[in-house]
């Protein structure tokens, strides 16, 4: 096995997603699981499906261009939001939810 495929213990998922700091690895985790739900109940599977690769690109893409303008213009909470935004869409993209 090599690192990119060996098992990782939870608690090593949990000091990667916090920088070292455990109780904030859960906390974005468990953020970025929220945010999910979120998505797909916004947008649920059915209208990803069959779209193919580019759909998901594009998701993503308007996706960033909403957390530019919240850096740009807003405050810390839209900014988070508009980040989590992001890596929920993202994550659809990892599981090829277009597909």
């Amino acid at each position: 096995m090599t690192a990119e495929t060996e098992r990782m213990p939870w608690k090593t998922i949990r000091l990667i997603f916090g920088n070292g700091d455990l109780t904030q690895g859960r906390k974005c985790i468990e953020a970025i699981a929220r945010r999910l739900i979120h998505a797909r109940t916004k947008h649920p599977a059915s209208e990803w499906a069959g779209r193919g690769e580019e759909y998901g690109l594009e998701v993503i893409e308007g996706e960033v261009r909403e957390l530019r303008l919240a850096v740009k213009l807003e405050g810390v909470q839209r900014v988070e939001d508009e980040t989590l935004d992001v890596l929920a869409t993202a994550v659809r993209k990892f599981n090829r939810e277009e597909a």
